[in-house]
């Protein structure tokens, strides 16, 4: 509540100070937080001033005679009181902050007698802060009991209010010295005080010239431009400047003070070069950096010639004009040229909204006008087209051949070789698939042809669009070196379709296979070679015959391994403790004891007691492969973690498809990335032998229909129940189980398991299709809460964007709405 007091101290009426708080401000800055009480007027003035919806704000620009229009009784005596008070309030502040007036000492308990006496004196706030009792007396003519109590308050002023707003001041600051704040918003959040505190420090520090203060920016105070100029002594240097400044040339500007072109430049370059750091540099890496006209930086910025000038005399211009990604990020670009700019930027093409470039555009020709395979001439005559059809289009897609054909990669074109071009979008979660579904990390020092990859992948790449090794190579290209996706995959790209991975030269990687495999029948070894490192027989052949044409007699490859010396032999028994040793290894352990390479020949490690395969040697005593691993490696316990094996193991075909048989076959159970449990122990924990097993996911395959599902699902939509789950095993167990018969596809989806009884391979981007067909929604928000209301998955919006752009559906960003197609998303707006 506040007190109203007439000049004898006698109380007159209580108004609500909240009520009276909400009426009562002004912008004025001699004005702020002043409340009606505080300028003495009469609380029946003040229902008089409500009711006729009159306030401070008002009152400043009203005429007179509207004023005693709207106000009927006493108009004159209200007007005065008013005027008087603010002519005062405005007397004693305007060179100080809103909130440290005299009127405060007014809510320290000071009677409006003495305050009327303080506003009389004609002194600042800050004056009367440093006044002493004795001196308050002699300026204000006080008693020295009511000079105490002026004091006082005055000390409560100074501890409460000046000094908190001090320290606010302080800290803004320190925090624009180290650029942590650059705006009032920023300001806001950072510090920890009201609204009206941190205005009043940022007054204090502007009235000081500690900062300035923009619409849109807080900066540390400097010297303006003008500031400077206008100080300059010599009046004649200081209107040459201006004149320059303002655009004169140094040649009109020479005549009029009848000097040469070299002497105006002289004079104003040695000025400005010599004068100290002023507002007008903060632009100076912008202007270093980038090439601005005078138009675009004065509109860009809202600044004028004068500062252009300046910074064009002061320093050398940048020679790249500014993209739009450039100007958003630059400190002091005004919003109003970014949002003129973005819309400047933004084209429609059959309802498509596009950024206005060659890169964008070229890409939607590409993707959305080609057939699917097309030569660089039918793509630069389509765009010339285009462009002519549609001349708000940027000028720069009119690109050469040549260059669309070099630089096809930067429109997620590739080369599909003798078949043209073809559009094909290569992004980071693609390239990171590839190198995992591939097996890159199973290669080193070594050159392979995409062929081989692509045919052992075959389904999986068909799936993802890529038809060949040409295709494969040139996604793997461009993910891998034009756009370095993966910098730690050590690859390099040959003349297609080959690439190398680490250290490997060609020539003597045949040479070692030749060495490896000899004698051997020449069909046999190129069979091999297409085989094990993907190279297309009649190249191979065409290759064998140019370099290694000696080797090839009768139709056998022979090359006569020499017997190594006995000694080597001898402590090559000492060192072979293993009985299984990959080739490199071996090779290794040669080479480390400057041992002969001819160990590497068929004959001579069978000599050494070992049986040589392709990439790895096992001792004699072994059969096959196939009786090591089922020996040594797999069958000694119940629970089998290839993680704590040679990661090298998971790359080979032998080892690989005795494992798969195993799970098949139901002999042990995949349930973890790494971890296999052997089908004794599952009959041992859970009593269930390979025929309840068998039953068990024929149960489920009754169960489901062609529908996605996830176990959660049929837990809660048919009462299934999963035997796993109380023994603390998850869902990864059902993809061994499911591999039996096929009949059941598994795919991993934000980090779970889901399935589909289907003959076909499921992707995301199909499981995405079915959920957007079968919910009948459009809006991406709620397809998300369909997949987490059905399947028990929450996705990742990002993610699921990406995949409906993957997907044959028509993705609205602005609407964030899906449709089957385009023709549908036209069709709403019919």
């Amino acid at each position: 509540m506040v007190t109203v007091m007439n000049d004898n101290g006698k109380k007159i009426n209580t108004i609500p100070i909240k009520k009276i708080l909400s009426k009562w401000k002004i912008e004025y800055s001699c004005l702020n937080d002043y409340t009606i009480c505080e300028i003495g007027l009469n609380p029946r003035y003040i229902q008089k001033l409500h009711s006729s919806n009159i306030d401070l704000r008002t009152f400043i620009s009203i005429d007179y005679s509207d004023f005693c229009a709207r106000i009927k009784s006493k108009p004159h005596l209200i007007y005065t009181k008013i005027s008087n008070a603010i002519s005062k309030l405005r007397k004693n502040d305007e060179n100080f902050l809103s909130r440290i007036s005299p009127y405060c000492l007014y809510e320290f308990g000071i009677s409006m007698t003495i305050l009327e006496k303080v506003l009389d004196s004609n002194l600042t706030m800050d004056e009367l802060l440093v006044m002493n009792v004795t001196k308050l007396q002699t300026n204000i003519g006080l008693g020295e009991k009511k000079s105490g109590e002026l004091r006082e308050a005055l000390n409560q002023v100074f501890t409460s209010v000046y000094n908190e707003i001090l320290e606010v001041a302080d800290l803004i600051v320190s925090l624009l010295n180290k650029s942590q704040v650059t705006n009032k918003s920023d300001l806001l959040h950072k510090i920890n005080k009201n609204e009206d505190m941190i205005n009043d420090a940022l007054c204090l520090l502007e009235i000081s010239k500690k900062i300035r203060v923009s619409e849109n920016k807080i900066d540390i105070y400097q010297l303006m431009l003008f500031d400077y100029i206008n100080d300059i002594k010599v009046e004649k240097t200081r209107n040459i400047i201006k004149r320059r400044l303002n655009g004169e040339t140094l040649e009109k500007i020479g005549s009029i003070y009848g000097i040469t072109r070299e002497r105006v430049r002289q004079i104003i370059y040695k000025k400005i070069q010599n004068m100290p750091p002023v507002f007008e540099d903060k632009y100076s890496s912008i202007f270093l950096e980038f090439n601005f006209s005078l138009n675009e930086f004065c509109e860009a910025f809202e600044e004028t010639k004068t500062t252009y000038n300046y910074l064009k005399i002061k320093y050398k211009k940048g020679y790249t004009s500014p993209t739009l990604d450039d100007l958003v990020k630059m400190d002091y670009i005004s919003p109003n040229y970014i949002k003129k700019l973005t819309k400047k930027n933004i084209i429609y093409l059959e309802g498509e909204k596009l950024k206005n470039n060659a890169t964008t555009i070229v890409e939607y020709v590409a993707k959305n006008i080609m057939k699917e395979y097309f030569s660089m001439h039918d793509l630069k005559a389509c765009l010339d087209m285009l462009q002519r059809n549609n001349p708000e289009i940027d000028s720069r897609i009119r690109l050469e051949e040549t260059y669309l054909a070099n630089n096809h990669h930067k429109f997620n074109i590739i080369n599909a070789f003798q078949r043209g071009y073809k559009y094909y979008p290569v992004d980071k979660n693609l390239i990171l698939e590839l190198i995992d579904e591939l097996e890159f990390t199973k290669y080193h020092d070594v050159i392979i042809s995409t062929r081989k990859l692509f045919f052992e992948n075959k389904d999986y790449l068909e799936e993802k669009n890529i038809t060949d090794e040409y295709e494969l190579h040139n996604v793997l290209k461009i993910g891998l070196h034009f756009k370095n996706f993966c910098p730690d995959i050590d690859v390099s790209f040959l003349r297609m379709p080959k690439i190398q991975f680490g250290n490997a030269n060609e020539y003597e990687l045949v040479k070692s296979c030749i060495l490896a495999y000899s004698p051997v029948e020449a069909d046999d070894f190129y069979d091999f070679m297409e085989m094990e490192y993907g190279y297309r027989k009649n190249s191979f052949i065409s290759y064998f015959g140019t370099y290694f044409s000696e080797y090839l007699q009768n139709g056998m490859i022979n090359v006569a391994a020499e017997r190594p010396p006995e000694s080597e032999y001898i402590e090559l028994q000492t060192l072979l403790i293993e009985e299984f040793y990959f080739i490199e290894d071996f090779e290794n352990i040669l080479k480390e004891r400057e041992f002969s390479l001819d160990w590497l020949a068929k004959n001579n490690i069978k000599y050494l007691g070992y049986t040589k395969f392709s990439t790895y040697m096992i001792k004699s005593i072994y059969p096959s492969a196939i009786d090591f691993f089922k020996s040594k490696l797999i069958n000694k316990n119940n629970v089998f973690d290839s993680s704590k094996i040679d990661k090298r193991f998971k790359y080979l075909s032998s080892f690989t498809s005795y494992l798969y048989d195993l799970i098949t076959n139901y002999d042990y159970l995949q349930i973890d990335k790494n971890m296999y449990i052997n089908q004794n122990r599952i009959q041992e924990v859970l009593g269930m032998s390979k025929n309840d097993l068998i039953e068990y996911v024929e149960s489920i395959e009754d169960m489901v229909g062609n529908e996605y599902f996830t176990i959660d699902n049929l837990i809660s939509i048919y009462g299934f129940e999963d035997v796993f789950r109380e023994y603390g095993l998850n869902d990864y167990i059902y993809t061994s189980l499911f591999r039996r018969n096929q009949k059941i596809k598994c795919l991993l989806f934000q980090n779970h398991w889901i399935f589909k009884k289907t003959e076909k391979r499921i992707t995301q981007v199909s499981f995405i299709e079915e959920v957007v067909d079968i919910s009948n929604e459009k809006n991406i928000y709620e397809i998300m809460d369909f997949i987490e209301d059905k399947y028990g998955l929450r996705c990742d919006l990002s993610d699921i964007k990406q995949l409906l752009k993957e997907s044959s559906l028509y993705y609205n960003d602005d609407l964030e709405k899906v449709y089957l197609d385009y023709d549908q998303y036209l069709e709403e707006f019919r």
